[in-house]
């Protein structure tokens, strides 16, 4: 590792509280079947009021409540599923009412991303609609968890269980609540909660996987450590994309799970960067699945972060070493130049329905796009590794359109 480059030690990150368990056990917890070490793990905080916060239809279609009725059933519980698909203060606020009433030793998530983000903050959140806005907006520090927290992704996408931030979309503004104490106590992630998901659900995720690997791997952030996780979860990604969203067979379920866990612990280091800066609006104002909103990009920015010249770096990304982790990406897409790597995103994207272009993505006019680039994510703008002006943006975008 060289220096200056950060090294995020798991076992030594500050967890919440008494909650935390033996020194030898680890926080994240992969596997097959692991799920059902659940029971134990929740002894061990030897908790008496339990919340869990679920999808309401995916809790009770792919039988996880029948499974963790019989697990909560030594201990006052409560569920909260009032789950918006992109968390929003007016959700953050009943579940943090729900919180407050219930007072629970214990908050389990059992979903998607947007279930973790939502766990993660009404974790923490008061019931308080001025006092919450001020932290999601940065303007008070974020309190300290008064529960210990489990995350169970049942996608195989953000990562989420193992990042210290989480999302919230507050009419045309998107804001990443960023705090230690949103890491949870514990995470377990079973490849085989990813057999029921749809098959458009399962392609969508696998694409925000995927997108975090290579904005991780060539972000200003990026750290030799970040990198090895990235060039993991694109390999990965590469193997068992198709016959994942396909067949959600044991071997893929496995493959797609570790790279969007990978693609977590890339992204804890680094953050995203422009892609993801342009999908908030994508999302926000046409409803484009968030992990396709940032795929739709991904090939564009490919093409210019690799072909920029050294007068358009950001500070802080010396030209050799960025021309030489463009290189590594395309390597790792097993191609030989950027826009052959960016043609077998487009592919990809393609081999399982979806369209690559805004007009066929929902966006039939042509004069939103000076409205998607306004809405850009700047702070993502400054961890892209090359300077890019909003002409710049709506050009990309018209050649996407």
């Amino acid at each position: 590792m060289t220096a200056g480059e950060s090294h995020w030690n798991w076992r030594a990150m500050p967890m919440s509280k008494d909650f935390k368990n033996k020194a030898d056990e680890p926080r994240h917890i992969f596997g097959c079947g692991t799920l059902s070490r659940i029971e134990d793990i929740i002894k061990g905080f030897s908790p008496a009021r339990i919340m869990i916060v679920t999808d309401k239809n995916a809790y009770s279609k792919t039988g996880l409540q029948a499974r963790m009725e019989k697990v909560l059933k030594s201990y006052e519980s409560i569920c909260f599923s009032e789950v918006s698909p992109n968390p929003d203060p007016e959700s953050l606020l009943k579940g943090s009412q729900t919180v407050g009433n219930f007072k629970p030793d214990m908050i389990i998530a059992l979903g998607g991303g947007s279930v973790m983000d939502t766990a993660k903050l009404i974790s923490v959140l008061p019931a308080d609609r001025e006092r919450m806005l001020g932290i999601i907006r940065g303007e008070e520090e974020v309190p300290e968890r008064q529960s210990s927290l489990i995350l169970v992704p049942t996608t195989a996408g953000t990562g989420s269980e193992c990042t210290h931030f989480a999302v919230v979309y507050d009419g045309n503004k998107k804001y990443s609540v960023a705090s230690w104490t949103l890491l949870p106590d514990k995470s377990i992630t079973d490849p085989e909660l990813t057999a029921a998901l749809p098959e458009k659900a399962a392609a969508v995720s696998a694409f925000d996987a995927f997108c975090q690997a290579v904005e991780s791997y060539w972000a200003v952030g990026s750290t030799f450590e970040s990198r090895q996780y990235s060039a993991q979860g694109i390999k990965l990604f590469n193997e068992s994309f198709l016959s994942f969203v396909k067949k959600r067979d044991r071997h893929s379920c496995e493959n797609m799970m570790r790279a969007a866990h990978l693609g977590g612990m890339a992204i804890n280091i680094t953050k995203t960067t422009a892609p993801h800066a342009l999908s908030y609006a994508l999302t926000m104002n046409y409803s484009i699945p968030h992990g396709y909103a940032v795929i739709l990009t991904l090939p564009e920015f490919f093409v210019f972060n690799a072909n920029a010249p050294e007068s358009l770096l950001n500070e802080g990304v010396p030209f050799g070493e960025h021309k030489k982790r463009m290189k590594e990406l395309c390597q790792l897409m097993e191609s030989d130049s950027p826009d052959s790597a960016a043609a077998r995103i487009r592919q990809a994207v393609e081999s399982v329905g979806f369209a690559v272009k805004l007009s066929e993505a929902g966006i039939k006019n042509r004069d939103d796009i000076e409205k998607i680039a306004s809405g850009v994510n700047l702070e993502r703008l400054e961890n892209n590794p090359v300077r890019i002006t909003k002409k710049q943006i709506e050009e990309m975008l018209a050649r996407i359109w």
